[in-house]
């Protein structure tokens, strides 16, 4: 799908949204996700330090809850690709 004209500046404006005017017009709590945010930062430093950069790929072996969606969006923050490994048998 592609994407033009009033739609993608709509979108491109979504993009460029930071979480917490994302948790606003939500009605979220914006401090549980500028913790969730913070969280991602500090995995995302983690990954950085490990040489996790631009175009790599991050296998996330844990279960669905949050601490997987920080792995994953930890690993976006860095251009790198997050992939899920199933645990289950």
């Amino acid at each position: 799908m592609i994407i033009t004209g009033p739609q993608c500046r709509a979108a491109r404006a979504l993009v460029e949204w930071s979480m917490e005017q994302v948790a606003r017009r939500a009605g979220l709590d914006v401090k549980v996700i500028a913790d969730f945010e913070a969280r991602i930062l500090s995995v995302a430093g983690g990954l950085a330090a490990h040489g996790v950069g631009q175009g790599d790929c991050v296998a996330i072996l844990m279960r669905n809850d949050f601490a997987y969606l920080e792995a994953s969006l930890a690993a976006s923050r860095l251009g790198a690709y997050a992939v899920p490994i199933d645990a289950k048998p």
